[in-house]
């Protein structure tokens, strides 16, 4: 069976992977695959920690995805596979090395806003709508979702207030927010 360009077969066993091993194209079950995967996060992130540091900076993630087996591809072949579409790349990851949970997007955006309520309150208003209707792409979209180079010119996030909502230093408040997204 191939979806989205990644080969699965499914046996008796359960599912495997063709993967590259030692040069050659070979089906590797999936534990294999999940074990092999997880191993190459944890010798580049050896805890929660150093990777939730690496993955809110767009180019550590970047270099930490490249990484991984199958130059990144690995971890969406397992979304897709543990059929995770609901899941950021961060949830799948998380739960496959440190045995974290695995929060669905919407999951991960109400625990924030749940979490962070007193936080988002001493902002005020209107920066705490922008902030939500920024983590409402991350919803949507993703981690992607958060780093658009439009993201202000989004409808929802425009009629929230937008930019000028966030007062003086709009990235670094927007970096706080993401940094405890991904905390919650």
């Amino acid at each position: 069976m191939e979806a989205r360009g990644i080969s699965v077969e499914i046996r008796d066993g359960g599912h495997s992977i063709l993967t590259e091993v030692d040069g050659q194209a070979m089906p590797v079950s999936l534990a294999d695959y999940k074990a092999r995967l997880a191993a190459a996060l944890l010798a580049e992130a050896p805890d929660l920690a150093s990777f939730l540091a690496q993955w809110i900076e767009p180019t550590r993630r970047s270099e930490l995805i490249e990484q991984l087996p199958e130059a990144g591809s690995a971890p969406e072949r397992i979304r897709i596979v543990e059929k995770m579409d609901d899941f950021d790349l961060f949830d799948v990851l998380a739960h496959l090395a440190y045995q974290s949970p695995a929060l669905t997007r919407q999951h991960r955006a109400e625990l924030f806003a749940a979490r962070e309520a007193e936080w988002l309150a001493a902002l005020g208003q209107n920066t705490e709508a922008v902030l939500l209707a920024i983590v409402h792409q991350f919803v949507a979209n993703g981690t992607e979702g958060l780093e658009l180079k439009d993201i202000f010119d989004v409808p929802a996030i425009k009629q929230a207030g937008g930019i000028n909502a966030l007062g003086e230093h709009p990235g670094e408040l927007v970096a706080e927010a993401k940094r405890r997204l991904f905390a919650a």
